[in-house]
């Protein structure tokens, strides 16, 4: 936990953990000025332990209401990216009361509304290569393609040195990348969205081209009184390409959140 004030959880997407948060922009840093922020790694990546047998996106949800629990936090703010606001989900739908405020980052309710969406579910399966990629594709190569999916071409030609030398501490196994690969494309919240009663934060680049943005439409019109905010000239890596704007954004939507309860 890092900082002072009510508390904020971060839940970083596929293939990242706790360390991707502020491995290029410090996002925790900042944050941390104005809430006790809390970062996890999701099961199988970073330190935590990586359990037999299949994940799911909701189980991942319920363990992200035990790590409250043990931190004796009753109720918190929650944001998630790609992978992470989908766990999100889960936890406003199963743990309503524990979530104050719900920030959903370049995500998608998945299952039937993916599938309305061209070029959606193509999009995904190149997370795959990650670990099953095509005959004579390299580590290096693979990670080319997936982080030019994630980045809008402007941001990744002008910073592709600094985001080709990240290395994490605690790389994700490829097995864990198949389990969450798995978890994911099983996710659906869909039918159950408007069950969510926290207030929500949707938040979406323009130019993805990994989570189509109609994805966070779809969130933002399911979801009761939910708000939208999406980015111009941003890909899947928003919250990092245009970090500065949308800390403000998400820093205003919590201000507004505290003062009124």
């Amino acid at each position: 936990m890092y900082g002072n004030g009510f508390p904020l959880v971060l839940i970083s997407g596929y293939s990242g953990s706790s360390e991707s948060w502020d491995a290029r922009v410090p996002r925790v840093r900042e944050l941390s000025k104005h809430h006790k922020v809390v970062t996890l790694d999701n099961r199988g990546t970073g330190r935590s332990s990586a359990p037999e047998g299949d994940y799911s996106i909701k189980t991942m949800g319920d363990d992200v209401a035990g790590l409250l629990d043990s931190l004796r936090i009753s109720k918190a703010h929650i944001l998630g990216q790609s992978m992470g606001g989908m766990i999100d989900q889960e936890l406003a739908i199963n743990h309503s009361k524990k979530v104050k405020g719900l920030i959903l980052a370049c995500t998608t309710p998945g299952g039937s509304a993916s599938d309305a969406i061209p070029g959606q579910r193509e999009a995904l399966e190149k997370l795959r290569w990650m670990f099953a990629p095509s005959p004579g594709m390299s580590p290096e190569s693979v990670f080319e393609k997936i982080m030019k999916l994630c980045y809008h071409k402007k941001y990744f030609n002008k910073n592709k040195a600094s985001i080709m030398a990240f290395i994490p501490k605690y790389p994700t196994p490829l097995s864990t990348l198949e389990k969450h690969y798995d978890a994911i494309v099983k996710f659906d919240t869909y039918n159950r969205l408007k069950t969510i009663r926290s207030r929500t934060l949707v938040i979406h680049g323009e130019d993805d081209r990994l989570v189509i943005p109609e994805s966070s439409r779809i969130l933002a019109k399911q979801i009761p009184n939910a708000e939208l905010k999406m980015f111009k000239q941003a890909g899947h890596a928003v919250l990092e390409e245009k970090w500065r704007e949308a800390k403000l954004v998400i820093l205003d939507f919590l201000k507004r959140l505290d003062v009124r309860h």
